[in-house]
């Protein structure tokens, strides 16, 4: 019985001998006898864990690894390693290699094999697809360089924007998104040669004698292509042809107007045999005021074509802005850097600049300048009325915009319409 006691108290003692017996190297556990290696500097060290639970390492001397330290990361990188990194909302690859003058190991980053679209950054070759506001899809490719080509096949029957779709600048503000439009939703065509905008008008020829020649006349009106034939009388004298091909001696005038807008408009004279001189006499387009709201109007410039006009519209009491962006966009602008169009407007209305609703909520806390401390805009006196345009005149002086000068040119009122019981 004492022999049986004794072996069984040896064989745990050897147990928790071996149990004692791990190495622990680095953070990581090893078991007796077991091998491991590591490299440090120029050396390799192989190791083995002892009874002792003490590891043993015996070293030799390795040939250096070329290697790139990213001093970004603080990671080693090995020679032609390649990887991502973002800088300034971009993607550039990036990779571990020789400088051939020094030869020391350097990193080089570049984009020149990527195209950023829509906060997305793509790979040279890649190719995918993305619809616009019409529903039209587009099918686009990263070329490299930050160059994409999109190509779609225009419709005609694309739909219009929704009536919530607000045009600002170059951009289409759709709910709470910023949307640049395409050519379908400026309801383009496609001539056979090339997809032209709405309004754009050209020329082709459809039948040639000795005496006379008939052209058409096309034009893009809302994706549709209309021609009208034109009879031309030949002749040998110089002399122009006006857009409805009409002949002009050299030194007469005509005006040219643009097909979708009438106020977009050119004085042209004839100088030579076909060659023509077109001056910009175009004027911006009275604004519409908001319904249950008004508009400010102030002119910066003289009179003409290089005229600058401001509009701010304005809600009455008790309604706010149906866009909530307009409490960072102030007012809108139209000159002849803006092709004599208003830089924001609604789809179906371009004249409309804003819209004054009923507030689902409590009147969330705007520009005071924005509302009228009136709920009857009919009801402004002289006094108030001056002090609305004088409050607008000193705002665009203080941000440098009237230049010379600027004069008020009109506080209108919108219509009225009656104020609806809580939804």
């Amino acid at each position: 019985m004492q022999q049986l006691l004794l072996v069984l108290l040896t064989l745990l003692a050897i147990q928790a001998f071996q149990v004692k017996a791990t190495c622990r190297f680095r953070g990581t556990s090893y078991r007796t006898n077991q091998h491991w290696e590591f490299e440090a500097g120029s050396k390799m060290f192989e190791c083995v864990c002892q009874a002792s639970g003490i590891p043993q390492c015996d070293w030799a001397v390795t040939r250096a690894r070329p290697r790139c330290i990213d001093r970004t990361s603080r990671i080693s990188r090995q020679l032609g390693e390649s990887w991502e990194i973002s800088r300034n909302n971009r993607t550039l690859d990036c990779m571990c290699n020789q400088n051939p003058l020094s030869r020391n190991y350097q990193i080089s980053c570049s984009g020149k094999n990527r195209c950023h679209q829509n906060g997305v950054s793509r790979r040279k070759g890649d190719s995918w697809k993305y619809n616009d506001i019409t529903g039209l899809i587009m099918s686009c490719q990263c070329f490299g360089m930050e160059k994409v080509t999109c190509h779609a096949t225009v419709r005609k029957d694309i739909p219009r924007p929704t009536l919530d779709a607000q045009w600002v600048n170059n951009y289409i503000v759709y709910g709470n998104v910023l949307l640049r439009p395409s050519l379908a939703t400026l309801q383009a065509c496609d001539n056979g040669h090339k997809v032209v905008s709405s309004g754009h008008t050209w020329n082709q020829t459809r039948d040639v004698t000795d005496r006379q020649y008939t052209i058409e006349r096309c034009v893009c009106r809302d994706a549709i292509i209309q021609c009208d034939p034109v009879t031309i009388t030949r002749r040998s004298e110089p002399h122009c042809l006006t857009e409805d091909g009409e002949v002009i001696d050299v030194g007469q005038s005509w005006i040219k107007v643009h097909q979708s807008f009438a106020n977009i408009r050119w004085r042209c004279v004839c100088l030579s045999h076909g060659e023509r001189n077109c001056r910009d006499i175009g004027f911006c387009p009275t604004p519409t005021p908001p319904t249950n709201g008004a508009i400010v109007c102030v002119a910066a410039g003289d009179a003409g074509p290089g005229q600058t006009i401001f509009c701010k519209p304005m809600c009455l009491q008790n309604f706010d802005f149906h866009n909530r962006r307009r409490y960072y966009r102030v007012w809108e602008v139209c000159s002849h850097v803006t092709s004599h169009r208003w830089s924001g407007g609604y789809a179906e209305d371009p004249l409309l600049l804003a819209k004054c609703t009923r507030p689902r909520a409590p009147l969330r806390g705007g520009r005071q300048s924005l509302y009228l401390q009136t709920d009857d805009c009919s009801s402004l006196t002289r006094d108030q009325i001056y002090n609305i345009e004088q409050s607008f005149i000193r705002s665009l002086h203080h941000r440098a915009l009237c230049g010379n000068k600027c004069r008020a040119i009109s506080v209108r009122c919108g219509d009225r319409s009656p104020i609806d019981g809580p939804e």
